[in-house]
C-alpha cells in the first residue's frame, strides 16, 4: 500500500490523531522511501508500529477497510522480503490439497470421496468417528492405522514417534525424515508438518485455501513463524495465545515421515 493511498483512505477516520496511528503513517512513509539496504529494518519498524497500534486499540483488530488492508499488505511484504518463511507455491489454491495431502507432500487429485483422507491410498478411507459405540480412542487409532497403511501402500514406513501425551518438545524424526503432527476431534482431523528450516506449516482444507507458514500472536498482534515452542502451545486444546483454526481439536500424535512424503488419496 502506498503512503498516499493510505492517507487518502484514512482521511476521515476518527483515530487519525492518535499517537499510534501517526507512528504507523510515519513508518509507512519511511518504508516507501527506503534506500538501498534499508528495507528490512524499515519493514520491521512498520510491522512493530502496526502491532503496537493493534495492541492499544482493540477495535482496530476487527475493523474492515484501510486498517485491515494495511495489516494484510504489510504481512505479504514480510513474505516477499524474506522476513517470514514463504509458503510453497505449488500447494497453494489446489482443490485436492488439503491438510493431509500437504502434510505428506502430495499434489493430490480429487477422488471418489473428495479430498484425501487417511487410509485412502490403502483403499480403506477413514472419515469421521463412527456413530454409536466407537470411542474417540478407537477413531484416533483408525486414523493412525490408515496413515500407516497408506505408507505400506506406498512401500514406505510411517513411524508413530509419540502417540499420546502433551505436544511439547517434539521428538526427533528418523534419518532423512521429517515430522508430522496430527490433531483429532470427533468429526475430523488436522495435520501439520515441520520443514528443513525447523518451522511448522499447514493448510486449512482444500479448495482455495492457502498454506500457512506463520500464526498470529494474539498478545503481540503480529505474525510469527511457527517454532517448536509455538507449535507446542498451538496444539493445546482451547489455547488463547495464537489464532488457529483447530482450537477445539486434541493433539494425538507425532509421526516420522520419509523426506519425500507419500501419495495420498480419497
Amino acid at each position: 500500500m502506498k503512503y498516499a493511498e493510505w492517507v487518502e483512505k484514512t482521511r476521515s477516520l476518527p483515530f487519525r490523531t492518535s499517537t499510534e496511528f501517526q507512528a504507523v503513517t510515519n513508518a509507512l512513509r519511511a518504508y516507501e522511501n527506503a534506500g538501498m539496504g534499508e528495507e528490512e529494518a524499515l519493514l520491521t519498524a512498520l510491522r512493530d508500529a502496526i502491532a503496537a497500534w493493534r495492541r492499544n486499540d482493540a477495535s482496530i483488530r476487527n475493523a474492515d477497510g484501510a486498517s485491515a488492508e494495511l495489516f494484510k499488505w504489510a504481512h505479504e511484504q514480510e513474505f516477499q522480503k524474506g522476513l517470514l518463511p514463504a509458503p510453497e507455491a505449488k500447494y497453494q489454491h489446489v482443490a485436492a490439497v488439503n491438510c493431509y495431502a500437504y502434510a505428506f507432500k502430495c499434489i493430490a487429485v480429487m477422488g471418489k470421496y473428495g479430498a484425501p483422507v487417511p487410509g485412502g491410498k490403502a483403499d480403506a478411507p477413514v472419515f469421521r468417528k463412527r456413530p454409536g459405540t466407537e470411542t474417540p480412542e478407537d477413531y484416533y487409532q483408525r486414523l493412525l492405522d490408515g496413515i500407516v497403511a497408506d505408507g505400506v501402500a506406498n512401500q514406505k514406513t510411517i513411524t508413530v514417534k509419540r502417540g499420546s501425551g502433551v505436544p511439547d518438545n517434539p521428538p526427533q524424526p528418523g534419518d532423512n525424515e521429517y515430522l508430522v503432527a496430527m490433531m483429532v476431534k470427533a468429526d475430523g482431523f488436522h495435520f501439520l508438518r515441520r520443514g528443513r528450516d525447523g518451522f511448522w506449516s499447514h493448510k486449512n482444507g482444500g479448495g482455495d485455501s492457502e498454506v500457512e507458514t506463520c500464526v498470529l500472536d494474539l498478545q503481540q498482534q503480529m505474525y510469527v513463524p511457527i517454532t517448536n515452542d509455538i507449535m507446542g502451545e498451538m496444539l493445546r486444546t482451547n489455547q488463547q495465545t495464537y489464532l488457529t483454526s483447530f482450537e477445539t481439536m486434541k493433539f494425538r500424535a507425532y509421526l516420522s515421515v520419509p523426506e519425500d512424503g507419500m501419495e495420498v488419496k480419497s
